[in-house]
């Protein structure tokens, strides 16, 4: 995992040296943004190149939902 870090990090260096910055990053954020991307990846990866939600919204039950509530429950017939 340092591995990927690092190379991000150097690939992150030498993109941005030709770029006019308008205000000067340390090595911390350099470092944040790394992990960051490297995460992304990973998980990316790991999930065969597809994002995945973690956190949905939540579903009011109150509201009205036509297709939820003719939804047919064959569990409870039998």
């Amino acid at each position: 995992m340092s591995k990927i870090i690092c190379t991000f990090v150097c690939n992150y260096e030498k993109n941005n040296k030709h770029m006019k910055q308008k205000r000067k990053t340390n090595e911390q954020d350099i470092a944040i943004k790394a992990m960051k991307k490297a995460n992304r990846e990973i998980e990316l990866a790991r999930n065969g190149g597809r994002w995945i939600a973690i956190n949905r919204p939540h579903k009011n039950l109150k509201k009205y939902d036509r297709k939820r509530d003719k939804k047919i429950n064959f569990d409870l017939s039998l």
